[in-house]
């Protein structure tokens, strides 16, 4: 699963990686980026193994069927969904299987810094205080073992345990 959709890179680069039997439940709210990176999965030979969902992510959270069914999700949403979703995306990861949280850091700061702009005046977006709530939240969750990478602007890395 993936949830949020920038550029669509994540999705094909899941998508190449997985057997050809292999799915992937992408959820975004918006069509804008779809169909911008949408053409260039299907050219990739991609579109098979993607099915596109753009209701709320609780619709999936609150759904028993997609309880434990993910070994895999990747997160590129707003760290506010993240921190209000982390408990119930854990129930739809099966044990031992991994969530990946993108942009987990405050724009070089690791997180130091509380930020009160959403947005600075060159349009550089910041997540201040959502940012900090997402990695508390995490960080004292006992069902997952964590490991944070400093690359692009941070990554968590979440094996469910339990």
């Amino acid at each position: 699963m993936q949830i949020g959709i920038q550029s669509g890179y994540v999705l094909l680069s899941t998508a190449l990686a997985i057997p050809n039997d292999g799915k992937i439940l992408s959820i975004d709210y918006g069509l804008g980026n779809y169909q911008l990176y949408f053409p260039i999965i299907e050219k990739a030979g991609m579109a098979h193994k993607i099915g596109y969902n753009r209701s709320p992510i609780s619709l999936v959270t609150e759904d028993e069927k997609y309880h434990g069914a993910f070994d895999f999700i990747y997160v590129d949403a707003h760290k506010t969904i993240c921190s209000a979703s982390h408990t119930t995306l854990i129930d739809l990861v099966r044990i031992g299987g991994v969530i990946v949280y993108d942009k987990i850091f405050l724009s070089d700061t690791l997180g130091t810094l509380r930020i009160v702009s959403d947005e600075d005046a060159s349009g550089t977006r910041y997540y201040g205080d959502p940012v900090l709530l997402f990695n508390e939240i995490v960080a004292s969750d006992p069902r997952v073992e964590i490991c944070q990478v400093p690359v692009g602007i941070g990554v968590t890395l979440c094996l469910r345990l339990r």
